[in-house]
């Protein structure tokens, strides 16, 4: 059992290991029972409709100690863009924050694969700096992987019309030229419209 699971296993397992108390019905969150019909066709709020990206399974079983987890693969996104992808034990990523959210965004020529089993922390990658970082091991043991980058690509394939439907994020604030017009314009469009 992956460590980050066990964790979480131990600490949403009810008492004794047992099903959850019947205290609400299943699929009530909050005490609504439709959310996640009303949280999948959009809720309005301030006149705007919000639809949400459910990307949750029954883990039933996982919790209750019964059965192993069903969930395969978790992406990772930042804002909109897709950054990595893991299937099982493997990583794809796509784009890299090495110092954070406030540095730069690269976006390697092909996706970064990494065995989680074999390098938990991720530190494995390519060498840089000559040999302080990375491994030169790294693209020995990556060119018998690429045959995986198939399995990605099917995933994400899947998973793309939910994506679509269900923006996983807001599209972030920019700086550019184009995006401050942009503002400008719809700022002058609104004044006009009240009268102003």
């Amino acid at each position: 059992m992956r460590p980050f699971l066990f964790s979480l296993s131990t600490l949403a397992r009810p008492p004794q290991g047992g099903a959850a108390p019947p205290t609400r019905p299943a699929g009530a969150i909050a005490g609504k029972s439709n959310v996640k019909t009303q949280l999948l066709k959009g809720s309005p709020l301030d006149g705007r409709n919000y639809k949400v990206h459910l990307d949750g399974y029954d883990q039933t079983a996982l919790i209750t100690g019964q059965g192993p987890s069903v969930r395969h693969e978790v992406f990772y996104f930042a804002q909109r863009t897709l950054g990595a992808v893991r299937v099982d034990d493997w990583k794809y990523t796509f784009l890299s924050q090495p110092r954070g959210w406030i540095g730069p965004v690269l976006r390697p020529n092909m996706p970064i694969l990494t065995n989680l089993r074999m390098d938990p922390y991720e530190r494995m990658g390519w060498p840089n700096n000559g040999f302080a970082e990375g491994s030169i091991a790294h693209g020995d043991s990556f060119k018998h992987e690429t045959w995986r980058f198939q399995l990605v690509a099917k995933v994400i394939g899947e998973n793309i019309p939910s994506f679509i439907a269900y923006p996983p994020m807001q599209e972030g604030a920019g700086c550019s030229t184009g995006d401050l017009k942009e503002k400008v314009e719809a700022a002058i469009a609104a004044s006009k419209a009240q009268g102003d």
